[in-house]
């Protein structure tokens, strides 16, 4: 059974992976569960192989945990969300303030609704805005909050960050914002004393460090000693991002090596002829008090983990294979939060670490000729990197040439910041002068962290954008992984080798080949919040992005969607109008996708974001061109008519910006989608005065996000659209409003909205058309 322990953690994890997407009553799974581990029995006492049903049982362990923990996250909730309660409770995780808002990680204990105090053991997220000027937020900080808890947004766009899911595999159910007055301090303290000791050592920590040193090494110190990357300047973080040496900021195994390195050194000095178990011990204390410190992530639960399995084994002489070691772990600790397995960091921990087990032996005897204080290093370094290549392909899209190089280079200064850094927090907790000497000594080697990266990212070859990735390469790459590690050669060629690669060939080639005939036209309009945002891609294979949301939207709403479609660059980056809800992400994307033409209408905001865009857009040495009404261009079997604005521009119009907005009329064959921007009452009613001939269309967006007398009984009448697609999120304007909502209504338009539906796609070979939502409105 030790030897299959491997085998039996895959099983495990994929019970757990399958408990979350199949939907079976925990009764049943518990049933089946039974049945195997009597199989197990069974087979075992007529000493016949029980390894299959062994697998089973593992397996439906797996889902059953795994059903049971999303049960006890989201249940206790029923029957509270979207309703105004007062919760009861303790901070569990103060996390970083954002827009002047505090967050944290609330434990509630109870609820009362109405007159009547409930108990509720649940973990919601909590924003707070108009912090009281006398409000620190700590851990086990006993509180009362006034709120409406809500259910998590989920994943809004292909490709997009899901946020519900990334809450429930740390245990959060429900988010909830609340007011500054809606909260009350109370007394006496929640939570767990050692994680309130945990938190006091972390935050005297960071004071060492934010005292005697400059506040952007002091960060990067406190994202290299603490895994607080929060702290790290955003350039710093891009730049280890770029590089592939990110792990350096998020505390795992490489961390813990050094505390235990750093630990059995101060032991033998303490313990000196007491012999190694004292030495031992006193090294699982402190890797086990770093693993507090630093929060107790699921890397460093790992890497701890691991580390003390390596002491013991090491004391009781029965060192053995690494991978089982691994496997131990990993099932001991999703065990206990399953969980955690959908956790990005836990995914990057362990394939990272079963590289370098598996991979690096390998890797080093191809490395012989060189000196084994750069071979070792060397291989361990790629071993980890062809590890988490998929993960890091699809999660981020980049592939960092020089990983390996700055690796090497950045390891070795870590280590000196580890172990000065580490000298410096302890001398600290005793008195705050003894650690700066530790400190001071160690800013050189912090300032070379900061600066080196930031200028080798900056250099074009530093990383590649990598596409999305068909499924069956991966395979095929995780094949050849298998084969490399398990010395499987095709020689001597054998005609069943032949026919097992003539087959993996037919299957790649048939999984990649492009659907047979003529692709459709495809208009997405991208889940952005209250902004706009709408990628067209041609049959032909031409993509257009038309606004791109507000600031931050690009980064993180737009460029995933793009890449999750494929798009390596775009034959027209248009902007219907100035205002920072349709242009704010353009700077983000226009940075990392090659742009042809930046097509606009002329009018300029005065703002230093603007002047950014446009700045960036000449430097990339984008076509910039002005486009009013009567304009017709001709994409592939596209056209494009130009309908408004009019030549002689609004004004002393309500918004003259808005009106002033783009409309733009996408004619392929029989079908036409009318892009309107944020033209409101004016601009509509010229539209209807001036082009009614123009305004017969398929798919409509809807003028300013649904607002009031942007639509007109008269327009629909004449477009007589057969879908409407509103673009908007939440909002203090009461977007959309009732009475368009009602007009769209009136006049039998399927009406979508993103804000309920998330991303919306509509595709139409010019005939027909589909409407595919992320999700269906509730």
């Amino acid at each position: 059974m030790v030897a299959a322990l491997p085998l039996i953690g895959a099983a495990f994890a994929v019970g757990i992976w399958l408990g979350r997407l199949a939907n079976v009553p925990l009764v049943w799974i518990a049933l089946v569960g039974m049945v195997a581990a009597a199989l197990t029995i069974v087979f075992t006492m007529k000493k016949k192989s029980a390894t299959v049903p062994l697998l089973l049982l593992f397996l439906f362990v797996g889902m059953f945990l795994s059903v049971l923990a999303g049960y006890q996250i989201h249940h206790p909730w029923s029957g509270h969300l979207g309703e105004e309660r007062i919760y009861t409770g303790y901070i569990q995780e103060v996390l970083p303030a954002e827009e002047g808002r505090a967050a944290f990680l609330f434990r509630t204990e109870s609820v009362t609704v109405g007159e009547n105090e409930q108990p509720l053991s649940a973990t919601v997220r909590v924003s707070i805005f108009l912090v009281p000027e006398d409000f620190v937020p700590e851990y086990g900080l006993r509180l009362q909050l006034r709120g409406i808890a809500l259910t998590p947004a989920s994943q809004r766009n292909p490709g997009g960050f899901d946020y519900a899911a990334y809450l429930e595999s740390v245990g959060v159910g429900a988010v909830m914002s609340v007011r500054g007055h809606d909260l009350q301090v109370l007394d006496g303290r929640g939570g767990h004393l050692p994680l309130w000791w945990a938190h006091q050592l972390r935050w005297r920590a960071l004071h060492s460090l934010q005292h005697y040193l400059p506040e952007s090494s002091a960060g990067l110190a406190s994202g290299l000693l603490l895994g607080d990357r929060h702290a790290v300047s955003e350039e710093t973080v891009e730049a280890y991002r770029r590089l592939g040496i990110a792990h350096l900021l998020a505390v795992s195994g490489l961390h813990v090596g050094f505390v235990a390195a750093f630990a059995l050194f101060l032991a033998s000095r303490l313990f000196r002829g007491r012999g190694m178990l004292w030495q031992a011990l006193l090294a699982a204390i402190l890797v086990l008090c770093y693993v507090y410190l630093t929060g107790g992530r699921p890397p460093v639960w790992r890497a701890g983990l691991t580390m003390l399995l390596a002491l013991y084994a090491r004391q009781t002489g029965r060192e053995r294979d690494g991978l089982l070691g691994l496997a131990a772990v990993g099932m001991l600790m999703l065990f206990f939060r399953p969980l955690w397995l959908f956790s990005l960091s836990f995914q990057f921990s362990f394939a990272a670490t079963a590289g370098i087990l598996l991979l690096s032996p390998r890797l080093q005897q191809y490395l012989v000729s060189l000196p084994p204080q750069v071979s070792g290093p060397m291989a361990v370094t790629v071993a980890a990197q062809l590890a988490v290549l998929p993960l890091q392909a699809n999660h981020f899209g980049l592939f960092s040439l020089l990983a390996v190089p700055v690796n090497l280079l950045c390891v070795p200064l870590v280590g000196l910041v580890m172990a000065l850094g580490l000298a410096g927090i302890l001398f600290g907790l005793v008195s705050l002068p003894l650690s700066a000497p530790f400190l001071f000594a160690a800013l050189p080697a912090l300032l070379i962290l900061e600066g080196l990266p930031q200028s080798l990212a900056s250099l074009p070859f530093a990383a590649l954008r990598v596409p999305v990735v068909h499924p069956v390469i991966w395979l095929l790459y995780g094949t050849l992984l298998v084969m490399f590690v398990a010395r499987i050669s095709f020689r001597p060629v054998t005609g069943k080798k032949l026919l097992a690669v003539l087959v993996g060939l037919n299957i790649l080639l048939f999984a990649l080949l492009p659907v047979w005939g003529q692709a459709p036209l495809e208009v997405t309009f991208i889940d952005v919040g209250q902004g706009m945002a709408v990628h067209v891609r041609t049959p032909a294979g031409s993509n257009l992005l038309i606004d791109a949301g507000k600031p931050g939207q690009g980064q993180f709403a737009v460029l995933p969607y793009l890449r999750a479609a494929g798009v390596r660059s775009l034959d027209f980056l248009i902007l219907t109008h100035p205002h920072d809800d349709h242009y704010g992400g353009m700077e983000a994307v226009a940075e990392e996708l090659p742009v042809g033409v930046f097509a606009h209408n002329g009018e300029v905001e005065e703002s230093e974001a603007y002047g950014k865009l446009l700045t960036t857009l000449a430097a990339a040495g984008v076509i910039d061109l002005v486009l009013e009404e009567g304009y017709r261009l001709f994409l592939d079997e596209v056209k494009i008519e130009v309908l408004a604005p009019p030549a002689e521009r609004f004004t002393y119009t309500v918004d003259d910006v808005n009106n002033n907005s783009l409309v733009l009329r996408f004619i392929y064959k029989d079908f036409a989608l009318l892009i309107t921007g944020d033209a409101e009452t004016d601009a509509v009613r010229w539209l209807v005065n001036n082009r009614p001939q123009q305004l017969r269309h398929t798919l409509l967006q809807v003028p300013h996000h649904g607002s009031a007398g942007a639509l007109s009984a008269e327009f629909l009448q004449l477009a007589k659209p057969q879908i409407a697609v509103i673009p908007v999120g939440h909002n203090s304007f009461g977007h959309p409003r009732q009475e368009t909502l009602d007009l769209l209504a009136e006049h039998g338009i399927y009406t979508y909205r993103t804000d309920l539906h998330g991303a919306v796609t509509v595709t139409t070979d010019g005939y027909g058309w589909q409407v595919q939502p992320m999700f269906s409105a509730p």
